[in-house]
């Protein structure tokens, strides 16, 4: 049967209040405990929607870039005159986009989840498989995703518990 590991997760969005709130990314600080260690990890989890956005804004920004070529003008930030060489804004785009690109691929591919970023630190990115997230999802998820890292035993059962906060920081769509 197995332990019941729990698992505080605290969150500054809707999830922490709903179970039926449906987003396309979020950031969970997660923390339980590993033997006798303390852990915490703080991923940020996206679904595969916000995967197809990104790399939709970064082909955009991308062609932006390829069509104006070696040119390099100024622009105004904060009444300061800022060289834009477009040329190396359209190797960072194609940079961002061929890893959004890998990332949709491996989701479309089967994958559960993909994780890239600075998971060594603690700080993961974590792109799921779904279009939208819930609570569960995300719940689902982290579990797959602890698991594979070796934090929580196959047999183990999670019991994740949401830390509502004294604050909602909440977005809004354009």
């Amino acid at each position: 049967m197995g332990n019941v590991k729990k698992i505080l997760i605290n969150s500054y969005s809707p999830h922490a209040f709903s179970k039926k709130h449906e987003n396309f990314w979020d950031d969970v600080w997660l923390v339980f405990h590993h033997g006798r260690k303390i852990v915490k990890l703080g991923p940020c989890v996206m679904s595969s929607g916000y995967v197809e956005s990104e790399l939709a804004d970064s082909e955009e920004a991308l062609a932006e870039h390829l069509a104006k070529g070696d040119l390099v003008e100024e622009s105004d930030f904060c009444e300061m005159k800022i060289p834009i060489d477009h040329a190396e804004m359209a190797k960072y785009y194609r940079e961002d986009a061929e890893n959004w690109r890998s990332v949709k691929d491996r989701l479309d591919s089967g994958a559960d989840f993909v994780v890239f970023g600075n998971d060594e630190e603690g700080t993961p990115e974590l792109c799921l498989a779904e279009e939208k997230l819930t609570r569960a999802v995300i719940e689902r998820g982290l579990a797959k995703y602890l698991r594979d890292r070796g934090y929580v035993k196959l047999g183990s059962r999670l019991k994740f518990v949401w830390r509502r906060p004294k604050f909602l920081v909440r977005s809004f769509p354009e």
